[in-house]
């Protein structure tokens, strides 16, 4: 190149050069367009009510905490449980006792006790807990309002399954007068 056409413009050092005659600027790519390629991109319009899964429209999806435990029906704190470990009466059935406390309030609250003589690991005992809470949600709409109930889980509870679980949760619910009748949740086992 020579020293004239550095400062000209690049069309004119097209002509005397072996470069192409025109000067092609970049073609924009169709698939991205702007800075960052986000401005003109399409969204998915959202569907007509009528287009989607009809089984979601018609039925409720359930998420975990539909299952769960509501705050209000739970016994948490010390005061409380000290009460029903004081005034209330104690009914055992099989590997399981229940402290059953008459209350004024309208609603039931219930709490749940694996101890460590029941099983040396954690895991054991979590799976106890999980049977019990379990075996209360399937029982509790039989089970009357009014009543602050401790459920408290004995040594051979870890050997037992969640149908023995729930088998002497419902007796228990019977003979402390919690269930409203005496077809509380009769469930076979698949």
């Amino acid at each position: 190149m020579n020293s004239e056409a550095r400062g000209k413009e690049v069309g004119e050092i097209a002509a005397g050069t072996d470069l192409p005659s025109e000067v092609t600027e970049a073609k924009e790519d169709p698939r991205v367009s702007g800075e960052n390629g986000n401005e003109e991109r399409t969204q998915s319009a959202p569907k007509p009510k009528d287009q989607g899964s009809l089984a979601t429209d018609r039925v409720k999806r359930r998420t975990r905490k539909d299952f769960g435990l509501p705050k209000e029906e739970r016994l948490r704190l010390a005061s409380e449980l000290e009460r029903v470990v004081k005034e209330g009466r104690r009914f055992r059935e099989g590997v399981l006792t229940a402290i059953v406390l008459k209350t004024d309030e309208p609603v039931r609250k219930v709490a749940f006790s694996v101890g460590r003589k029941v099983s040396r690991k954690a895991t054991c005992r979590n799976k106890v807990r999980r049977w019990l809470r379990e075996a209360y949600r399937t029982l509790k709409p039989h089970w009357r309002s009014g009543f602050w109930t401790l459920l408290v889980a004995h040594p051979g509870a870890d050997a037992s399954n969640f149908w023995e679980i729930r088998q002497c949760l419902q007796r228990l619910a019977i003979r402390a007068g919690l269930a409203t009748d005496n077809s509380s949740g009769n469930r076979e086992k698949p």
